[in-house]
């Protein structure tokens, strides 16, 4: 079976059908995050979703001065008018860049007494920046992993969860070091982006046609492959800097 490559459009319904690689604990060490200006700003996906990077803003107490944090606001405006909300880390492992998102409790669910039975959960994207107009980003696929414990080929804590009886779900429990040994070790193994010459790429001018020569590339290698992991991939293009 070829791989599959999943040009994602609707970030929300892939998270709650939950196809992607989550944890209870974050992705990324204190010591591991940097902040990088060019991902600042007003993103277009595929879909012509909106996604929003600004810097996360907090104080430390009641009223006190505002301060700035080295991580990320997102907000996902999707084709229909839902908002998502995420708090983002950037974090680099063995020199590559990975993107942590965890959801915003109070805007993303409120209030309502449901609200209260579901538990946050960090899901972890590798990225790729060409230029400062073209941002690229895949996350693990729940299947890939799947195939990982039913062939024994790894024994990270997690929790083999299936709550309607015909959908399985796994969630990590390891602890940040884990997790981070486990990405390095076994997500090479769908390390698309070691596939694509973005060399060549980044001679290209106009960033939609960056942006069609690297979905190009992704299928061009995904025929290719003799197995059945997909690809979660989401392309995005700058249309606005922060302000």
């Amino acid at each position: 079976m070829k791989n599959k490559l999943i040009i994602l459009t609707a970030i929300l319904s892939l998270i709650i059908s939950s196809c992607i690689v989550r944890s209870i604990h974050p992705f990324y060490k204190d010591s591991d995050v940097v902040f990088k200006s060019e991902l600042l700003g007003t993103w277009l996906d595929s879909d012509s979703s909106k996604w929003v990077f600004s810097q996360r803003i907090y104080q430390e107490s009641f009223l006190g001065p505002e301060k700035k944090d080295n991580s990320y606001e997102v907000v996902y405006y999707e084709e229909g008018n839902d908002t998502s909300y995420f708090y983002v880390h950037l974090f680099m492992l063995k020199g590559e860049y990975y993107l942590d998102f965890f959801p915003d409790e109070d805007d993303n669910i409120g209030d309502k007494f449901a609200s209260f039975h579901f538990f946050p959960t960090h899901s972890i994207a590798r990225i790729k920046l060409v230029g400062d107009e073209n941002l690229s980003l895949f996350w693990y696929d729940e299947g890939w992993l799947g195939n990982l414990f039913e062939e024994n080929r790894v024994k990270i804590s997690h929790e083999y969860i299936n709550p309607s009886g015909n959908y399985e779900q796994y969630i990590l429990t390891a602890e940040t070091s884990e997790l981070q040994k486990f990405i390095v070790k076994y997500g090479a193994e769908i390390d698309i982006f070691e596939k694509i010459n973005f060399d060549s790429i980044r001679n290209i001018e106009n960033k939609f046609d960056i942006q069609n020569t690297i979905i190009d590339e992704m299928e061009a290698y995904c025929n290719s492959e003799e197995d059945n992991t997909d690809v979660i991939y989401l392309s995005m293009i700058k249309i606005e800097d922060v302000e």
